[in-house]
């Protein structure tokens, strides 16, 4: 859609005004471009209007964005108003129950392109993103819970990054670039769920991390639940049991203060294949002694290792602090 800037020759001056053009059903006014005494001592004459009317319409250029709802359309029109400083004009029309929000700018401006192909694609990111991943979620991971649906997509705003995001908004703006240069319409929901499909696919590749990370924690939990059960059920071989933790590494000591041996996973023929870590046998002995009390003397930031002793023994883990078990094993560092 073209809208024709027209001179009119008033004594040797040219004042402007802007014919109202109807394209379709479509009738605008564009009234903002009007403008007065441009030119001085000019003569224009007949011979040479459509030739005017052709340049100049070829530089003033339309984009419409098509939406469901006026809420929609006023948040986006306001959301551009903000950002779009070289805009001509932002409008919102109604279209058989839907909106347009017209945007009018000069057809040869780079920067107005580059401009509305930043600010649209923040518009989508922000406001449309939860969605498109919710609706992966609802039709390809139904199965889910509500909860563990919620819980999935923490996960994946957890599993994001500077250079993901930089990725995905690329992909929209490369999208959005394409429409500017080759189309003067764009339907808002049609183009957020099926016209972008580099950049879901890229959402739908991050889903499936998160998917993956939540159903090995859920195992690992599970695992977890499962040996908490079994120590409630089994008999306890010590009654109290000194846990430190320093840089890193677990020390069983018993009441007297010494060292207890830790059991030998590995010389189970199952087991014989893996590698397992210091802290590994001080998680198996544990399990084996299951002590009515574990006494933790945590002298380095607690981490997963730490977390599970908490998960597993519960309220029989109390935290120690400065005894002379403490003051002993800070001594030696």
């Amino acid at each position: 859609m073209f809208y024709i800037y027209y001179p009119l020759t008033c004594n040797k001056k040219i004042s402007g005004i802007v014919l109202t053009f109807s394209f379709g059903e479509k009738i605008v006014n564009f009234w903002k471009i009007v403008t007065y005494y441009i030119l001085y001592n000019f003569d224009f004459y007949s011979n040479n209007i459509d030739t005017f009317l052709c340049i100049v319409g070829g530089v003033l250029k339309s984009f419409s964005i098509n939406v469901s709802d006026r809420d929609t359309a006023n948040f986006l029109k306001d959301f551009l108003n903000d950002n779009l400083k070289k805009c001509l004009e932002i409008s919102i029309e109604e279209n058989n129950g839907n909106f347009l929000v017209n945007i009018f700018f000069l057809n040869n401006n780079k920067k107005i392109f580059d401009d509305f192909s930043y600010y649209f694609s923040s518009f989508v990111i922000d406001n449309y993103e939860k969605k498109i991943i919710d609706f992966i979620i609802e039709n390809e991971y139904f199965y889910f819970s509500s909860k563990d649906k919620n819980y999935i997509y923490s996960i994946y705003t957890e599993l994001n990054n500077i250079s993901f995001e930089n990725e995905c908004f690329s992909s929209i703006k490369k999208n959005i670039k394409y429409y500017l240069n080759n189309c003067d319409f764009l339907d808002l929901n049609g183009f957020v769920f099926f016209g972008i499909y580099e950049y879901t696919e890229k959402i739908k590749n991050k889903v499936s991390e998160a998917i993956n990370s939540f159903v090995i924690e859920k195992e690992y939990e599970n695992f977890l639940e499962m040996i908490k059960s079994y120590i409630e059920n089994s008999t306890s071989k010590m009654y109290k049991v000194h846990l430190v933790y320093l840089n890193s590494n677990a020390t069983l000591l018993d009441d007297d203060g010494n060292e207890i041996k830790l059991e030998d996973i590995s010389s189970n023929h199952i087991m014989s294949d893996f590698d397992f870590s210091k802290n590994d046998y001080v998680l198996n002995t544990l399990i084996s002694i299951a002590p009515k009390k574990i006494v933790l003397h945590l002298l380095s930031p607690s981490d997963n290792f730490i977390d599970a002793i908490y998960q597993i023994f519960t309220s029989r883990v109390t935290e120690c602090k400065n005894c002379k078990y403490c003051k002993n094993y800070h001594n030696s560092i």
